[in-house]
């Protein structure tokens, strides 16, 4: 989607992420090229599939490794986090 905004155009990209780390891996890739090739700001929205930190998850297995990936995202592209407002879980099995 773009929006042109004050002569400047803003480019958002909506992601929905897998829950398979390979093919998380293969997004992150995906949306770093876009990352370099873009000169306007981007703005990533959506369900990355992802968490930035342990308690971001209770109960099931944790893999920090992806963790670590979506956190070297973050910090590669200087993104920042806007948070969650409202219940800390929002879903459970």
């Amino acid at each position: 989607m773009k929006l042109e905004t004050y002569s400047k155009l803003l480019l958002v990209t909506f992601v929905y992420g897998s829950p398979d780390k390979r093919k998380c891996k293969i997004l992150w890739d995906h949306l770093n090229c876009i990352a370099l090739l873009v000169n306007n700001p981007l703005i990533l929205v959506g369900d990355f599939k992802s968490i930035l930190s342990p308690n971001e998850k209770r109960g099931g297995r944790l893999t920090s490794i992806g963790c670590k990936i979506f956190q070297n995202f973050i910090f590669h592209n200087g993104l920042w986090d806007l948070e969650f407002k409202g219940p800390q879980f929002t879903w459970r099995r």
